[in-house]
C-alpha cells in the first residue's frame, strides 16, 4: 500500500488537497502533520481515514521520520520554513522506497522582482513566462534568490540522490472557497473585497495596471493529484522531475484595477457599499489592509502554465475569477455582516411587523411602504402598556408581539423638560430641595402653602401613620431606597451594546459571577468588621449633590468626605450613596479616560470599564462583596466622575478631596489585586485586572503624579509578559487593552525628561528585568562584558538611539504633530548626543574579563583589545546616531569612518598576540563599511568583513559585505550622500541582523 504524507492539511491549500486525496487515493495510507489533539479532531471529523500526526513544522524528528516511510511527501504548509524542508530532505535520503517523490508549494511573487526592486506598485509589466519554454530562464531566477532557500533545497536535492525525484508548484492569485477542514478563505481576492466593503469604495495599488495570473483552489489540487499519480506510477520521464520539475497552475490572468471595479461594482449593485468608484492607494497603505498588500495586490505575475497541460494533461475545470467575485463580495459581506447590524440605526418607534422582522421601518403613516411592497400587513405604532400583575403572569401572552417603545414622542418630551425646567424659575433645582427639605424639617411648619417647589413636592401624610415601633412609616424602607437607586441603569439594558464584537455590554448585571473559569466565586462567608455595619453613622455621604448641579452651579459646594480608605478596603457591603449618580455621569459625559478613544467604539473604557463597574455595583448590592480587581476599577470610575465634574466647576473644592479619596481607595485595591489576584486560585480576568491598572495610569497622569504613572506601567508591562503574551487567543477587548498600554508608553516616555541620566544606578530589580535596555544607568551586575566585551553603558545607548529614531520616524509619518512632544523629542534627543559623544571606555575593564591565571603580560594585551573593541563600537554608535536620528551627510562622517576602521585593525592586531578566544563582533564593522565613501575606507573595510569572515568561518560578515556593497552602488546611482544604509535595506526589503 503507498504512503502519502502530508504538512498544511488544516491550511487553505493543503486542505482542498487532501480533500482530492482522499476521494481519488482510498487504498493509500495518508497521514498529515496538525499542530494539536483540537487540530486532529477537525481532520479526523472530516477525513476518518486520514492519521493525524501531532507536530508542527519544527517538529523536525517527526517529520524527517514519517518522510523516510513516504511514497510521496506534500510539503504544503510553508514556502519557506528551512527546517521542516531540511527535515524533508533528511527523510528521503534516508527513505527505503524504490522512488519518493516531494512535491513542494511555492509562491509565484517570486517573478515579483523587478517591481518591487524599481518600487512600480501598480504598474504594467509585459514579461510572461512560459514553464515549458523558458525554464532554464526560471531556474535561474530561483538559484539567484537567496530568499528561495527550500526551491533551491529542492532542485540540489536530486542531484546528490538520484533516487529522490521532486516537483515545485508556483500557485498564482488563488481564489475559491476550500474544501478542507478548518481555514477555506483565500487571500487576495477576499481581503480586496473586505476592504472595499470596510471602505465603502474600491480600491487598487497605484494605477491598477499590474496583473497577476489566476487559478481556482480545486485546480491546484488537480495539478498536485496529476504529480502524485505520476510519482505512485515510478514515472521515470525526466522532464517531470527535478531540475525541470518546476510547475506553474494558471487559468487566465487579470489586471488588478479591472478586479477591483469587478468587486466595487458587484458590492455597489447589492448595496454593501454607495460608490463603485475605485480609488488609488500607496504601497505603504496596501500593506497596512493585508499583509504584504503591495506585492499581492501591486506587482506583477504573469505565466503559462505549458508543462502541466502538455506533459500531464492537466486542465483547469474550476470557476473562473469573473464567477468568483460575486460569491467572495457576498461572502466578505456576510462575515462583516455581524458588525455591521451592531452599528445599524435601528429605532424604537418602527411598526410592530418590522420589529419582528428585525429590519429597519421606514415609519411611514399609516402603514410603512417597506410592510405595503413585501405585501405584509403592518402592525402600526399604536403604544400598548402592559400592566404587570401578578394575576396575568401566568396567562398566556396576546398573538400580538408587544414592542417596548417610547411612551411619548420626542415632541412631548421636549415640551414636559421646558415644563420641568420654568416651573423652577430662577432657582436651582438644589436649591429648590433644600427649601423643600429645611420647611418639612421645622417643627411648627403646617404647611398651609402649596408644598411643592417646581416639579419637586412632598406628600402630606396624617401624624397617625405611624409603626408600632415608633417609626415614621413614611420612611422608605431600605430595600426600596436601595432599588430606586437602580432605576438608572434600565435604559442602558434597554439598548444594543455599543461596541463592535461585543454583545454582553451588561451581562454583568445578570450573571454576577460571568466566566466560572477565570473568576473564583464571591466568598459570601468572608468575615466584616462589625463597624462596617455602621458605616453610614459613622462615615458621611462621599457625595451629596447632583451632577447637573455640578456643572452650573457657581458658589462653592460643601461636600462630605469620602470614608476611610482603610476602613473601604474590607470587602464591605458599603456602597456609596452617589455611586449610581457617578456611573450615569460616566456614562453620559466621560466614557473613556482617554480622549483620543472617546469616540471608538473599540475603547476598552466603554468595553470593559463601564459595564465591569455596573456589574461590580451589582455584586456589592446582592452579594455585599467584590473582588479587589473589580472594586478598584469601580473606585477608579466614581474618582474620574469626580475629576470631571471638577474640571466643570472648579470652585467645588470637594470634588477634588473627593476624587482622590476614591482614587487611594481603588490604588490600595489595585495593589491587593496585584498582590492576590495575577495569578493562583483567586486570580482575576487579565482583561478586568489590566483595565484597572491602565485606569490607575490615567488617573495618576491626571493628578500630575507622574512617577506613580511610570510605576503602574511597569506593572501593565508584567502583567502583560505573564498574563497576556501567552494567550494563543487575544480578543478584540485584549488587543484593545494592549494597544492602549502601548500608545501611553510610547508617549510617557517620549516627554519625561528623567529617563535619559547614565548617572542613575539601576536596582537588581530593574536590570535583571529591563531586557530592552530602556532604563538609563549602571548596573553593577551587567553581564555585557563577560559576554560581549563591551559595557552594558553603550548598549544602553544604542538602545536609547534606537528607540529615539524610531519615534522621530513615527512622529514624521503623522499628518498632525504635536510640537510640544516633538520638542520634547528633539531635547532628548540633543541629551542622548551629549552622552553618546562624552562616552569614555571603563578606566578598570570589568573584573571578569582579567585572566588571573595568566602572565601579566596576556593580561594586559587582552585587557588592551577590549578596550579598543569598545572604542571601535563607540565610534560605530557616533556613525549610528547621526545617521539615523539628523541624518547628517555621510560626507562629514568619513573622519568618524576612519577611526572605527583604525580601532578594528588595532584590535584585531592585539588579539592576535593575546590568549583570548578568537572572538569578532559584526556591528561596528558594518555600520562603518556602510557609511564610508572613500574608496580607500571602502576597501578596508571590506578587507576587514571578508578577512575576519574567514578567519571566523562565520558566514553573516560576508552577507555583511554583499550588504555594504549594495549600499554604495546604490548611493552612486542616486547621488544622494545622505541616503543611509538603514534607507537602501528598506527600500530593497532585504533586512540583515547584524551581531
Amino acid at each position: 500500500m503507498s504512503r502519502i504524507f502530508i504538512t498544511g492539511a488544516t491550511g487553505y491549500i493543503g486542505g482542498d488537497v487532501l480533500f482530492a486525496l482522499t476521494q481519488a487515493f482510498r487504498n493509500s495510507n495518508i497521514s498529515a502533520l496538525v499542530r494539536s489533539e483540537s487540530r486532529a479532531s477537525q481532520l479526523t471529523d472530516k477525513f476518518p481515514s486520514v492519521t493525524p500526526v501531532i507536530g508542527d513544522l519544527d517538529s523536525t524528528a517527526k517529520i524527517t521520520s514519517e518522510a523516510s516511510e513516504a511514497d510521496v511527501i506534500l510539503h504544503l504548509a510553508s514556502s519557506n520554513h528551512l527546517a521542516s524542508a531540511t527535515a524533508v530532505a533528511q527523510g528521503l535520503t534516508e527513505s527505503k522506497r524504490q522512488k519518493p517523490v516531494w512535491i513542494q508549494i511555492s509562491g509565484a511573487s517570486l517573478l515579483s522582482g523587478p517591481d518591487i526592486t524599481a518600487n512600480a506598485y501598480g504598474e504594467p509589466r509585459s514579461q510572461e513566462f512560459n514553464d515549458l519554454q523558458g525554464i532554464s530562464e526560471i531556474r535561474s531566477i530561483i538559484t539567484s534568490s537567496p530568499k528561495r532557500a527550500v526551491d533551491n533545497l529542492l532542485l540540489k536535492l536530486s542531484a546528490t540522490n538520484p533516487h529522490v525525484r521532486t516537483a515545485i508548484i508556483y500557485g498564482p492569485l488563488i481564489y475559491g472557497r476550500g474544501r478542507g477542514p478548518v481555514n477555506q478563505r483565500s487571500i487576495q481576492l477576499p481581503d480586496l473585497a473586505k476592504s472595499t466593503i470596510q471602505h465603502g469604495h474600491g480600491l487598487q495599488v497605484g494605477r491598477g495596471l499590474s496583473c497577476w495570473s489566476n487559478v481556482h483552489v480545486s485546480d491546484i489540487a488537480q495539478l498536485v493529484l496529476k504529480l502524485t499519480q505520476e510519482a505512485l506510477s515510478n514515472s521515470q520521464n525526466l522532464s517531470i522531475w527535478n531540475e525541470n520539475g518546476i510547475y506553474f497552475a494558471e487559468n487566465g490572468k487579470m489586471p488588478f484595477g479591472e478586479i477591483s471595479q469587478r468587486v466595487a461594482s458587484f458590492a455597489a449593485e447589492q448595496g454593501f457599499i454607495k460608490d463603485s468608484t475605485v480609488r488609488g492607494i500607496d504601497a505603504d497603505a496596501a500593506d497596512k489592509l493585508t499583509a504584504h498588500g503591495a506585492v499581492l495586490w501591486g506587482t506583477n505575475v504573469q505565466y503559462t502554465a505549458a508543462r502541466a497541460r502538455e506533459l500531464l494533461g492537466w486542465q483547469p475545470q474550476g470557476p473562473s475569477l469573473e464567477e468568483e467575485i460575486p460569491r467572495a463580495v457576498r461572502e466578505e459581506a456576510s462575515q462583516l455582516n455581524s458588525k455591521l447590524m451592531l452599528q445599524r440605526n435601528r429605532t424604537l418607534t418602527g411598526c410592530g411587523t418590522c420589529r419582528s422582522r428585525h429590519v429597519k421601518c421606514d415609519e411611514s403613516r399609516p402603514e410603512c411602504q417597506k410592510c405595503q411592497q413585501q405585501g405584509l400587513t403592518c402592525l402600526g405604532y399604536e403604544r400598548q402598556l402592559i400592566w404587570a400583575k401578578d394575576a396575568l403572569r401566568d396567562c398566556p401572552q396576546d398573538p400580538d408581539r408587544v414592542f417596548r417603545r417610547p411612551l411619548f414622542s420626542t415632541e412631548e418630551q421636549e415640551r414636559m423638560t421646558r415644563m420641568t425646567v420654568d416651573s423652577l424659575g430662577r432657582q436651582s433645582a438644589t436649591a429648590a430641595l433644600t427649601k423643600l427639605d429645611g420647611e418639612h424639617g421645622r417643627a411648627d411648619s403646617r404647611w398651609e402653602q402649596d408644598p411643592f417647589q417646581g416639579p419637586f413636592g412632598i406628600l402630606r401624610l396624617s401624624p397617625s401613620a405611624t409603626s408600632p415601633g415608633g417609626h415614621d412609616a413614611s420612611q422608605p424602607d431600605r430595600a426600596e431606597s436601595s432599588q430606586a437607586e437602580w432605576d438608572f441603569l434600565w435604559p442602558s439594558l434597554d439598548s444594543a451594546p455599543t461596541i463592535a464584537e461585543d454583545n454582553h455590554l451588561f451581562d454583568g448585571l445578570y450573571d454576577i459571577t460571568e466566566d466560572v473559569e477565570d473568576v473564583p466565586r464571591a466568598d459570601l462567608s468572608l468575615e466584616v468588621d462589625p463597624m462596617l455595619d455602621n458605616l453610614e453613622v459613622l462615615l458621611p455621604d462621599p457625595l451629596g449633590i447632583i451632577s447637573d448641579e455640578l456643572v452650573g452651579q457657581q458658589t462653592p459646594l460643601q461636600i462630605s468626605l469620602i470614608p476611610n480608605p482603610s476602613l473601604a478596603l474590607s470587602r464591605s457591603k458599603y456602597i456609596p450613596s452617589q455611586a449610581p449618580e457617578l456611573l450615569r455621569y460616566f456614562k453620559e459625559n466621560i466614557i473613556s479616560l482617554s480622549f483620543p478613544l472617546k469616540n471608538c467604539r473599540k475603547c476598552p473604557w466603554q468595553a470593559i470599564h463601564l459595564p465591569t463597574a455596573m456589574s461590580t455595583y451589582a455584586e456589592l448590592s446582592i452579594q455585599q462583596t467584590a473582588s479587589h480587581t473589580r472594586l478598584s476599577l469601580f473606585y477608579s470610575l466614581l474618582a474620574a466622575s469626580c475629576l470631571h465634574m471638577l474640571s466643570r466647576n472648579p470652585n467645588a473644592v470637594d470634588l477634588n478631596t473627593s476624587s482622590k479619596g476614591y482614587k487611594e481607595i481603588a490604588k490600595q485595591h489595585l495593589e491587593l489585586a496585584l498582590n492576590e489576584e495575577v495569578l493562583g486560585p483567586r486570580r482575576a480576568k487579565y482583561k478586568e485586572l489590566l483595565m484597572a491598572v491602565l485606569s490607575m495610569v490615567m488617573l495618576s497622569i491626571f493628578h500630575g503624579e507622574n512617577s506613580n504613572a511610570q510605576a503602574f506601567l511597569v506593572d501593565a508591562e508584567y502583567l502583560i509578559r505573564i498574563r497576556g503574551l501567552p494567550k494563543p487567543h487575544k480578543s478584540l477587548k485584549v488587543r484593545s487593552l494592549h494597544h492602549v498600554y502601548t500608545y501611553i508608553r510610547i508617549m510617557a516616555e517620549s516627554t519625561l525628561d528623567e529617563e535619559i541620566d547614565l548617572s542613575l544606578q539601576k536596582s537588581d530589580e530593574v536590570g535583571h528585568n529591563d531586557i530592552h535596555l530602556e532604563v538609563m544607568g549602571q548596573w553593577r551586575d551587567t553581564l555585557y562584558p563577560d559576554i560581549y566585551g563591551v559595557p552594558e553603558s553603550l548598549m544602553t545607548l544604542l538602545s536609547q538611539t534606537i528607540r529615539i529614531a524610531n519615534e522621530r520616524e513615527l512622529l514624521h509619518r503623522s499628518a498632525t504633530v504635536d510640537t510640544n512632544v516633538l520638542q520634547d523629542l528633539e531635547k532628548r534627543a540633543s541629551l542622548l548626543e551629549q552622552y553618546i559623544l562624552s562616552w569614555e571606555p571603563p578606566s578598570c575593564p570589568h573584573p571578569s574579563l582579567i585572566n588571573h591565571t595568566a602572565i601579566e603580560s596576556s593580561e594586559e594585551s587582552e585587557n588592551h583589545t577590549t578596550q579598543l573593541l569598545m572604542r571601535a563600537m563607540h565610534q560605530a554608535l557616533i556613525l549610528f546616531y547621526n545617521r539615523r536620528v539628523p541624518n547628517i551627510s555621510a560626507l562629514i562622517l568619513q573622519d568618524t569612518v576612519r577611526k572605527c576602521l583604525d580601532f578594528l585593525r588595532r584590535s584585531d592586531n592585539a588579539r592576535a598576540d593575546s590568549v583570548s578566544n578568537d572572538t569578532a563582533i559584526l556591528w561596528p564593522g558594518f555600520v562603518a563599511a556602510c557609511e564610508a565613501l572613500d574608496p580607500d575606507l571602502q576597501r578596508g573595510l571590506l578587507d576587514w568583513l571578508v578577512t575576519t569572515g574567514q578567519r571566523t568561518s562565520l558566514s553573516s560578515f560576508s552577507v555583511a559585505a554583499k550588504t555594504a556593497q549594495m549600499v554604495w552602488d546604490t548611493r552612486d546611482q542616486a547621488k544622494d550622500y545622505t541616503l543611509s544604509w538603514f534607507d537602501v535595506l528598506k527600500h530593497e526589503r532585504c533586512p540583515i541582523i547584524a551581531t
